[in-house]
């Protein structure tokens, strides 16, 4: 009976000590652009953003946002964003996909997912947003972020 109490405190102080590694672990650091305002394109105003983060022993993700600029929300399909991360030098490393807004809503983000990254490189991100003008779309580059270094 004492070995299994044993075996259980063993297990719970294993398991917990992992999880703790893991959240203290996981997560670097994350740099953002300022915002870029557009518009009004079709009678909206909006704001795009781009985020670099860095997961140490994960890799680094490049994540753009795109918003309204005036606290409403935008109709369906008239916001796109794409996510992109580039090395320091601005070679493209990643882009996501297109992603179109699929219900009424105030803003989004796209991100490339965190990717394998060389310890000691730098990289930034620089977004794409997207904004229905009636007949297509007008393409808006979101500001850069300042490098960082994956850890």
């Amino acid at each position: 009976m004492m070995i299994k109490k044993n075996l259980k405190v063993a297990v719970c102080t294993l398991i917990m000590g992992i999880l703790l590694g893991i959240s203290t672990a996981v997560y670097a650091a994350t740099v953002s652009s300022d915002y870029n305002y557009y518009g009004p394109v079709k009678g909206y105003d909006y704001k795009n953003k781009s985020y670099c983060t860095t997961y140490t022993d994960i890799g680094t993700s490049g994540d753009t946002l795109v918003s309204s600029d005036d606290s409403g929300n935008i109709p369906v399909g008239y916001m796109g964003v794409q996510g992109r991360l580039y090395y320091q030098g601005g070679t493209l490393k990643a882009a996501s996909t297109w992603e179109y807004n699929d219900s009424l809503i105030y803003g989004f983000t796209q991100s490339t997912g965190a990717l394998s990254s060389t310890h000691g490189t730098y990289y930034y991100s620089k977004g794409k947003t997207k904004a229905y003008n009636g007949d297509g779309y007008n393409t808006y580059w979101a500001n850069a972020t300042p490098n960082i270094r994956y850890p």
